[in-house]
């Protein structure tokens, strides 16, 4: 017996003085498999993305710092070489981040703090975190145009302008998520194990970007739809799609599927836009949302996949009232307009002389009259401006679907640009 419990003893002794087992069970001696980051430490481990600190130890709740980040990130691409120079007189040659910070440099990724100092071991707030995702994405063309709205989180005060974007994108990418439910913690700094949980979400989110990014802003949910062949570092034309009347308060994934919008430019050959479409959940229509709207446009326009010359609008019914209106009301952010059935006042007019419109009607529209259309598309002529009406003659509301599936009318778009700056 006391063999017994002598042996049982010895074995104890053994268990307690070896790690934890590997992925799903905890990889250190610090990480439990109870806590919530278990999963992530093991994921990043087990994908070279992260190391230990030595001894079995992960220290999850440590900070990170600018070079740590950098590492990570250049891990994440492969590894490339890259030639050392000294940029940066705190970043010696033969450092373990030593080619890390210049790739991260060469690819724009990550800057210096001044022209010649770039602080590597300086601490990371979580904001500073979700930017370097954010540009890390934007060069690999993973699709950083989704917005989340913030103003739901208490310390929105505390995020910088500077991280305003990247961190809306990093929320609704799913890569961050709020420190209690009515915070962010935008300025506290990012640990290791929340380091780990960014790089696991992020390699989920870039497996199925960018053909649809999903955002919201001012309360008016989104998508981004990105063309086929999409390729990191090149710029594409916008296209801001707003629907009628039958797509009010769909919701996202209900719109995207049953508006023949989408369906009918799937079908054209090259179609070359990234295309923004707002749904809203109010019937009285677009105008009430155009503060919402042209905030969203001016978001998605400055991201780095897309041309801020060649932005397009165009709607449909209650969408092609949206249209003349928010072109009227934002005429340097339009490079070309294309309203279909839509109506409003000649009073547009004069404020349209500068955006290009191609208005589309049917003759015998009983839902909005085909004379709204030729009243504000002779006012803008009259003014001086560039306005043409395509008229289906004996057709009636419902001729959308002819010219979304209409190729001239993409080519008409994309022949219009506005200055650059």
């Amino acid at each position: 017996m006391k063999k017994i419990v002598s042996v049982l003893i010895i074995l104890a002794l053994i268990a307690a003085a070896v790690p934890a087992a590997a992925a799903g069970g905890g990889s250190f001696r610090d990480v439990s498999p109870l806590d919530w980051s278990c999963e992530y430490v093991d994921y990043a481990v087990d994908h070279g993305y992260l190391k230990g600190v030595g001894e079995g130890y992960f220290d999850p709740k440590g900070t990170t710092t600018r070079a740590m980040v950098v590492t990570v990130l250049w891990r994440m691409e492969g590894e490339p070489e890259a030639a050392y120079r000294a940029d940066f007189r705190d970043v010696p040659e033969n450092k373990w981040f030593s080619v890390p910070v210049i790739w991260a440099k060469d690819a724009g990724v990550v800057l210096g703090v001044s022209e010649d100092k770039f602080d590597p071991y300086g601490v990371i707030t979580r904001q500073q975190l979700a930017a370097m995702f954010y540009r890390y994405s934007g060069f690999k063309g993973y699709g950083v145009t989704g917005r989340a709205d913030l103003d739901g989180y208490k310390d929105k005060s505390k995020i910088s302008s500077w991280a305003e974007a990247a961190l809306s994108w990093a929320v609704s990418s799913g890569l961050v998520k709020g420190v209690t439910e009515t915070t962010v913690g935008p300025a506290n700094f990012a640990t290791r194990e929340q380091l780990a949980a960014i790089l696991q979400r992020f390699d989920s989110y870039r497996e199925k970007a960018p053909e649809v990014v999903k955002g919201e802003k001012k309360g008016v949910p989104y998508a981004v739809l990105y063309p086929d062949g999409f390729k990191a570092g090149e710029k594409y034309p916008l296209l801001v799609f707003l629907h009628g009347s039958g797509s009010v308060g769909a919701g996202i994934d209900e719109y995207l599927a049953t508006n023949s919008f989408f369906s009918e430019i799937a079908k054209l050959e090259n179609y070359p836009f990234i295309t923004l479409a707002p749904n809203i959940d109010d019937g009285a229509g677009w105008i009430g949302y155009s503060n919402a709207l042209i905030a969203m446009i001016r978001d998605v326009a400055s991201t780095p996949e897309v041309d801020e010359t060649r932005v397009y609008l165009m709607g449909t019914s209650l969408g092609g009232y949206g249209t003349w209106y928010l072109a009227s009301k934002y005429p340097d952010t339009f490079a070309a307009a294309v309203p279909i059935c839509g109506g409003g006042s000649s009073k547009l007019g004069e404020k349209l002389v500068t955006v290009p419109i191609w208005a589309f009607h049917g003759e015998l529209d009983d839902a909005v009259p085909y004379a709204d259309s030729v009243i504000i598309v002779n006012a803008i002529k009259e003014a001086g401006g560039d306005a043409e009406l395509k008229t289906f003659w004996g057709e009636g509301h419902g001729i959308w679907d002819k010219v979304y599936s209409d190729p001239e009318v993409y080519t008409w778009l994309l022949s219009h640009s506005k200055p650059q700056g």
